[in-house]
């Protein structure tokens, strides 16, 4: 091969090297990324079974009452065990912390406040929680679990006939939602947001524009 011919060749030559090295580290780069998605789904697993495994150690103690020191309500439907431990009532939804709701007079209260205070009143001479046979935690690492006062009133079962939760989840609980809407107590005295529609970002200032707007249409 002439000089001539190299000189013309070498342009393609650079290019098919450039070409094959590109092409190799596209590989290592989907490879290394393929790995990379394996091991934090590994990861992920092994968050999620220490996870449980920490429910079934503090709930293991928790057949024998746990002391009003070591449980606190965080909102009106969770606690936390022994400052650690996250407890999700499993099949009632209480109103958000920050939640509002109208009254029968229609005046705004913290329906979210009265949840936690009801459920702080239910815990205060201590609990008993079972954790959940088929879930066992949920999506945010909680535990999920029934808990019952240290005298065997369901805290849960309370919580709904009271008025300050929904039998979400759960069929359990209906007859008790029933009594509350019949006697209008607690959120049932007035209107709400259901707590999944809230935490959506759905709210009652909303919904009352939105029904405005809608009367105005009719009006017009």
């Amino acid at each position: 091969m002439n000089s001539r011919s190299r000189w013309l060749l070498a342009p393609l030559v650079a290019f098919c090297v450039a070409s094959s090295v590109a092409s190799t580290e596209q590989k290592v780069n989907k490879q290394d990324l393929e790995e990379l998605v394996q091991h934090e789904k590994d990861l992920d697993e092994k968050i999620e079974d220490t996870q449980r495994n920490i429910c079934k150690v503090a709930l293991a103690k928790s057949k024998m009452p746990i002391d009003a020191a070591e449980v606190f309500a965080t909102d009106g439907d969770s606690l936390r065990l022994y400052d650690k431990v996250k407890i999700r009532l499993q099949g009632i939804d209480a109103p958000e912390i920050y939640q509002k709701c109208r009254d029968a007079t229609n005046q705004l209260y913290s329906c979210g406040r009265d949840a936690k205070d009801f459920l702080v009143e239910l815990i205060a001479g201590g609990v008993i929680c079972e954790l959940d046979d088929k879930e066992e935690i949920d999506r945010y690492g909680r535990c999920l679990a029934k808990c019952y006062t240290t005298d065997g009133k369901d805290i849960l079962s309370a919580m709904v006939e009271a008025g300050h939760a929904l039998a979400e989840f759960s069929e359990n609980y209906k007859d008790q939602e029933k009594i509350a809407k019949n006697s209008k107590r607690g959120i049932h005295r007035g209107h709400f947001i259901p707590p999944k529609w809230h935490r959506q970002g759905i709210q009652l200032k909303n919904l009352d524009e939105k029904l405005a707007e809608i009367t105005r249409g009719i009006e017009n």
